[in-house]
């Protein structure tokens, strides 16, 4: 479930689908669950699982979520902006 803004420097709490991003993302790893943790839940056939992310409006306008190795973190748009304008 959402419950803010899935940008850590934020603390815009989740309130309507009309404001705001909304990202629904397919991950094999659950982002909330520890890596010291998820061995023990580990199985043969990972499943993976759709979970949401929710960026403000205010948020939406400067950063994006990129999923890495360890999870969805946000990235500034300006360095999105300048690396595709150099191209």
């Amino acid at each position: 479930m959402v419950s803010k803004c899935a940008n850590p420097e934020c603390s815009a709490p989740f309130r309507y689908l009309r404001s705001g991003k909304l990202f629904r993302v397919e991950m094999e790893r659950d982002p909330l669950v520890s890596q010291a943790v998820e061995p023990m839940f580990a199985t043969r056939n990972p499943v993976r699982r759709a979970h949401y992310f929710w960026l403000c409006d205010g948020c939406s306008s400067k950063v994006k979520l990129v999923i890495g190795k360890d999870g969805i973190a946000t990235e500034p748009l300006v360095r999105a902006q300048a690396a595709t304008a150099g191209s």
